[in-house]
């Protein structure tokens, strides 16, 4: 059973990774290699490998190089775990974590929406609508390797402590 005492805060810097990069062009590359294999007219081939160099850029400025304005640049949890993700456009985002999150020593896929305080100082509709879930890959080469297990401990403690937030449970809207 968990102590009740406050737990110390955590700020971790991510960096770039090039694990995350090559894993990203690797994906990308088999992605737009079936879809040359697959017999399908060849203005669909060309839109779907559009649609996935697309992919595999926005991947890289935001996920590996985090050179994007909305790349997740910090993870910060204070004493009352209280989960925040700062943007390279100096925006703080308040979120909670959600299932679906992965910890594992190499890597850390962490799943998370904004908390309902952030959710209603929203900027308009289609913020709204496509700023509400975020998914940030951390790979073992972009931050400080005590700053990642730390990190893990307090996912997998936040994990065994509060079932509902991590088991998927998302409100009907």
């Amino acid at each position: 059973m968990l102590s009740t005492r406050a737990r110390p805060p955590i700020h971790v810097r991510l960096l770039a990774s090039r694990q995350l990069m090559w894993a990203l062009l690797v994906v990308h590359g088999v992605a737009a290699l079936s879809v040359a294999l697959v017999s399908l007219p060849l203005s669909i081939e060309i839109l779907l490998c559009i649609i996935i160099a697309s992919s595999l850029v926005d991947g890289i400025l935001r996920q590996s190089w985090r050179v994007h304005p909305l790349a997740v640049t910090a993870i910060s949890v204070n004493q009352q775990n209280q989960w925040r993700l700062h943007q390279r456009n100096a925006r703080c985002r308040e979120v909670e974590i959600i299932g679906g999150s992965l910890v594992v020593p190499g890597l850390i896929v962490l799943n998370s929406r904004r908390c309902a305080e952030s959710a209603r100082r929203s900027y308009g509709c289609l913020s709204a609508l496509f700023d509400r879930y975020y998914s940030t890959t951390i790979f073992a080469d972009a931050a400080c390797e005590d700053e990642l297990r730390r990190l893990r401990v307090r996912l997998r403690t936040t994990r065994d402590s509060s079932q509902e937030c991590l088991a998927g449970n998302f409100p009907r809207h």
